[in-house]
């Protein structure tokens, strides 16, 4: 029977990666110093799957984690690969997605940058200036629609983004205070040399909302994505 045959080759396959084990050692890699020197010199600076965490460094040290983006436990062959190290969050790698399978972005090829947007789901009264609203984000990809799915679900980023709702309405509270003209004019007139939109916008806000710029900086994708839509 077919799950005869799966059984079957799932043995199979354990007993080639067993083999395999044997001599592609990935013990030598729990040594600090070359651990962080993978992670440093990766330069990503935010965990590519939630978009939320400083990749932390101090002197020539990390505080993050080396994720396999396919399990060394399926895929032994890769165990030693540097493209399949993903510097990441602990809560990423460790909480989310251990040992998952399943097709996901692959994030040195592909993010969210074209194929999610976040949104917000407004609670209270449109008008009131700092309203209560909910974040949401919505899978708008064409080729990778299954593998942004399964991100999303695997790494949480409906629920985990929740926290920052009221960061999300501190932004549009401000965007309605600032972004009118007499404003940031006013502001120019307070510091000592002009400020082009990009040079004000981080002034006000902390972001240039220039996505590639702010991609190394946390929840940048986020704030891209509402500040642009209102």
């Amino acid at each position: 029977s077919l799950q005869k045959v799966c059984t079957n080759l799932n043995e199979d396959l354990l007993k080639l990666n067993k083999q395999i084990g044997k001599f592609i050692n990935y013990d030598y890699l729990y040594e600090e110093e070359l651990r962080d020197k993978i992670i440093i010199t990766s330069g990503i600076d935010i965990c590519p799957y939630c978009g939320r965490q400083f990749i932390t460094r101090f002197k020539d040290r990390s505080s993050a984690d080396l994720d396999h983006f396919f399990p060394k436990k399926y895929l032994p062959l890769l165990s030693l690969s540097l493209y399949n190290f993903i510097p990441s969050c602990q809560i990423c790698n460790s909480r989310f997605k251990s040992q998952h399978i399943k097709k996901i972005l692959y994030p040195f090829d592909d993010g969210y940058e074209n194929n999610a947007i976040f949104n917000v789901k407004y609670k209270s009264p449109i008008t009131k200036i700092r309203p209560v609203i909910e974040i949401q984000i919505k899978n708008i990809s064409k080729d990778k629609y299954f593998e942004t799915s399964e991100d999303i679900k695997l790494f949480h980023i409906d629920e985990i983004y929740q926290s920052h709702n009221e960061f999300v309405a501190d932004l549009l509270y401000r965007k309605h205070i600032y972004d009118n003209s007499t404003f940031k004019e006013n502001i120019n007139k307070l510091v000592p040399y002009d400020l082009d939109n990009e040079q004000m916008n981080i002034l006000l806000f902390g972001y240039s909302f220039d996505l590639e710029k702010d991609q190394n900086k946390p929840l940048g994708k986020l704030v891209n994505d509402i500040y642009n839509l209102f």
